[in-house]
């Protein structure tokens, strides 16, 4: 129960650490290449190989650096294991130990911590949780640097020598906010009829010294991957060397605002369909590799916010992220309650898009199949819907592994049907059965659980019977009702006849009566329906790390998009 407990914890991202400022003591440290010349600016395994195989003092630098960082902790482990001292003390401490250092370690440790914390395949629930303690907020570097930086970017941006007095009317003297890739500053553009915006400003040696930690870390864990090639590890289980190549092309274009500005502006897009939804607006005139100007979003973090609307706001972000996950395709790749703010007006914020994952036409049908099987029990298929969507090897015989299945959904499902689920909790409970089987949880769904996962703790708060399936499901009936791809109209006829071939009028009147209700649900509220929250507004910012600080007004998003084509009943 209490490892359950924790897993729960976990995937609800309820330990996340979401503070504002860096904790005191810490120094992040980092390794400044003499010569950036030939170091890739995309990821590429043998580009980064054959740059750091010419510099071995910068090696030997690092390898310093992570050596006399770490050794209290690997000093402290002995020391446990020497005095048999173990327990959840022993445990807790040594966490909040490897945390400090890798805070120290500097942003890919950061990171590659948190991207660990989502994945209750990989580790222990107590180890999850107390991993998402780790913070992104740093100290800030020194202002004169960060503007140095700004005009050399923008110098280079617009061909001509340029200022920061050329762009901005006025910036604060100081950053509203430091994380371990950037900083951020509050700003008044000269143009853009003198928008308000959050200017970010990369680290200074960042590229550099992620670069080298990852040459370093994929060397490791090649041993790893030799270790299955010789039989000594599974195949079957989680192959560290492809895990750490996805996380490590994520972090490159996390490093490149110009794709992030990209990102925001195709979010806005996507999302201006949804009156209840605010994204920030990027300005791509000014934005380059190192620098991010985007619209100053005001609001207060919706984790922390008291006005009577929070639980509906939860549900426009259910339907914010389901559009993004099985319609649009592009999902942002970062949730946690720092990136969700409240409005003044009544609308959900998003912020932070340099970490974002593509979903394939494949993936996003294939967990739309997967739910019409879950919805009729049909577990034999819900096995194969596992191997289609990755979770499975394509080899291996799922035959031994649907019993194990069975229970898990019956339990799931009953009292309440598919509706009722807790999402967690399945989730949860699937992770259990990862420990039994060769089950691997794809990195694209385990940011999946985090985005609704965060979402469900944050409404579990004020209504602890709060399910998200239901919340879902009348988005999935507008999926299913109007969507006119082939896989979809046989998915929606299953819904209907089932594999029997047999006309079900009840769950035909239940997917249109979700569809009424998420045609409601879509719109925006009037000024005067709208609560107040308890308490000032909080400013809040995008930062690069993904919390949120500062910001500005939010602005109206576009109108609603043109009427769905409607699919009908399919013979």
């Amino acid at each position: 129960d209490e490892e359950l407990r924790l897993m729960m914890q976990g995937l609800r991202g309820q330990g996340l650490n979401d503070a504002d400022r860096a904790a005191e003591g810490i120094e992040m440290l980092v390794v400044d290449v003499d010569d950036e010349t030939g170091l890739p600016l995309v990821y590429d395994v043998e580009e980064l190989k054959a740059y750091f195989d010419a510099k071995p003092f910068s090696q030997l630098q690092r390898i310093f650096q992570i050596l006399t960082t770490s050794y209290p902790l690997v000093f402290g482990l002995a020391w446990d294991k020497l005095s048999g001292r173990s327990g959840v003390d022993a445990q807790v401490e040594r966490a909040a130990q490897f945390n400090s250092i890798v805070t120290t370690l500097g942003p890919f440790f950061i990171k590659l911590g948190q991207a660990l914390s989502i994945r209750p395949d990989l580790l222990s629930p107590r180890t999850m949780v107390e991993l998402q303690k780790l913070c992104d907020k740093v100290p800030s570097y020194p202002t004169d640097i960060a503007m140095a930086t700004l005009e050399k970017e923008l110098s280079e941006k617009f061909g001509k020598p340029t200022t920061k007095d050329d762009v901005f009317a006025t910036m604060t003297p100081e950053p509203v906010a430091a994380a371990s890739l950037g900083q951020v500053y509050k700003a008044t553009l000269r143009d853009q009829d003198g928008a308000e915006v959050a200017v970010k400003i990369q680290r200074p040696a960042v590229l550099e010294t992620v670069s080298l930690d990852l040459y370093l870390v994929r060397k490791a864990a090649s041993f790893l991957s030799y270790l299955q090639d010789i039989g000594v590890r599974d195949k079957r289980r989680t192959d560290f060397v492809a895990l750490l190549d996805e996380f490590a092309s994520r972090i490159y274009e996390e490093l490149d605002y110009v794709k992030e500005c990209a990102n925001g502006l195709q979010v806005e897009k996507d999302m201006a369909g949804l009156e209840r939804v605010a994204i920030p607006k990027n300005f791509p005139d000014y934005c380059t590799r190192k620098v991010h100007v985007a619209e100053w979003l005001q609001g207060e973090k919706l984790s922390q916010s008291q006005a009577d609307d929070v639980r509906e706001l939860v549900n426009v972000g259910v339907v914010a992220y389901l559009t993004q996950l099985l319609d649009k395709g592009l999902f942002h790749a970062d949730p946690h309650p720092g990136n969700m703010l409240r409005t003044p007006d009544g609308r959900l914020g998003i912020l932070d898009f340099g970490l974002m994952t593509k979903i394939t036409d494949d993936q996003r049908y294939g967990m739309v199949e997967a739910i019409a099987h879950l919805v009729h029990r049909d577990y034999a298929e819900i096995g194969t819907d596992f191997k289609n969507l990755d979770f499975i090897p394509s080899n291996v015989d799922v035959k031994p592994i649907v019993p194990a299945l069975s229970r898990v959904f019956d339990a799931a499902l009953a009292g309440g049907g598919a509706k009722g689920i807790q999402f967690n909790e399945l989730a949860a409970d699937l992770a259990q059965i990862t420990f039994e089987y060769p089950f691997r949880i794809p990195p694209y769904f385990a940011l999946i659980i985090r985005a609704i996962g965060v979402l469900e703790g944050i409404a579990l708060v004020g209504d602890p019977d709060f399910a998200i399936v239901d919340e879902a499901y009348p988005y999935l009936s507008k999926q299913l009702l109007t969507d006119p791809s082939d896989r979809l109209r046989a998915t929606f006829r299953y819904m209907v006849y089932g594999r029997e071939g047999t006309f079900d009028a009840d769950r035909l009147i239940d997917l249109l009566r979700a569809l009424e209700a998420f045609r409601i649900s879509e719109k925006l509220p009037s000024k005067s329906q709208i609560p107040a929250a308890e308490g000032a507004q909080q400013e809040q910012v995008q930062t690069s790390g993904g919390g949120a600080e500062d910001g500005s007004e939010a602005s109206p998003m576009g109108e609603a998009e043109g009427g769905a084509v409607v699919v009908g009943l399919v013979q």
